[in-house]
Parts: structure tokens; sequence; C-alpha cells
């Protein structure tokens, strides 16, 4: 766990908007909640990401920032889906 805190203080101190706005040039998917305090920042990464593909859970579909452990069936269909698609 310390190790994991060390990795998730890094991930949250970085500014990865360049990385984003730049460089990701592969198919993504970017799965969210409706009930997460990230969706902002995720509708964001979507309009950055050239044909980004946003999934959004609703509140009934438990959309919060734990989807596929809230709602593991629901995401791995979502991710299926579009995996299959590429």
């Amino acid at each position: 766990m310390p190790l994991m805190a060390q990795v998730m203080r890094d991930h949250a101190h970085n500014d990865w908007r360049d990385v984003i706005t730049h460089k990701i040039d592969r198919p993504t998917a970017i799965f969210t909640g409706q009930l997460s305090p990230n969706l902002p920042s995720q509708q964001w990464e979507q309009r950055q990401i050239k044909g980004a593909r946003l999934i959004v859970f609703s509140q009934a579909d438990y959309g919060d920032h734990l989807l596929a452990y809230k709602n593991p069936v629901k995401f791995v269909a979502e991710l299926t889906h579009f995996l299959d698609e590429k």
C-alpha cells in the first residue's frame, strides 16, 4: 500500500494536459459515471482526443468512480463493444 500511495500521489500531482491533448493517437474509450466527481474532466478529455468515445454510466447503473467494481457486467459489455468496433 505505501508504494501504491506513492504512485497515486505522483499521478495526482502531474499535469497531464499535454499528454491528453497531443500524444494520444489511438482509439480511446473513456469510462465514467454520472455521479463521478471527475465527469467534467473526462468530458474535456473526450473533446481533446480525436475520436474518443465517452461512456457515462447513469446513477441507476451505479455510475460513480468505481464502474468496473460496482457494475462489472455492464462495464465488460461496453468495453467489449468498443473493442469489437476497432
